[in-house]
Order: structure tokens, then sequence, then C-alpha cells
């Protein structure tokens, strides 16, 4: 079972199941969280997946095409439940 604790704006800092081992995954509470949080160091590229908590589920998005919320699009089949 996953821990979680919201921190710096939708950015989930305390887990312990990781389905990715890049620290930009996530998971963030939105994607708006996730871009912005990730605009700030200028994280973002084309083709990076992160994973956004949508009720009990990491539904995993990646920039498709380019770097803005826009491009944000959810991948095909890649929901993972979470909390349990």
């Amino acid at each position: 079972m996953a821990n979680i604790t919201a921190n710096n704006g939708g950015f989930l800092t305390t887990r312990s199941d990781l389905p990715n081992l890049d620290v930009r995954y996530g998971p963030y509470l939105s994607k708006n969280a996730a871009q912005s949080i990730l605009a700030q160091d200028e994280l973002i590229c084309v083709g990076l997946t992160v994973g956004i908590v949508e009720g009990s589920n990491v539904v995993e998005y990646w920039w498709q095409g380019g770097t803005t919320l826009e491009n944000l699009v959810p991948k095909n089949n890649s929901t993972l439940k979470w909390n349990e």
C-alpha cells in the first residue's frame, strides 16, 4: 500500500511504490500541477511520461508533440491502481 503526502502544490512526495524510476514521474494531483512544477525547472521534454492521480488510480500521461499543457495527453491502457 502506498503512503501519499501532498507537497509542493500537487506533487506527491511520500510513496512506497514507484512505477517509474524517473523522479519527474510524480505522481501529481492534476495535469496543471505536473505542468507547473516541471516547467519551473525546465524539466519537460517531448515524450516525458508522468503519473496523474485520478480518483483511486494513477493514469499515465505524456507530452506528445510539444511541451505545453495542451500536449499532455493520456497514454493508452496506462491506468494503475493507487492506494490498494
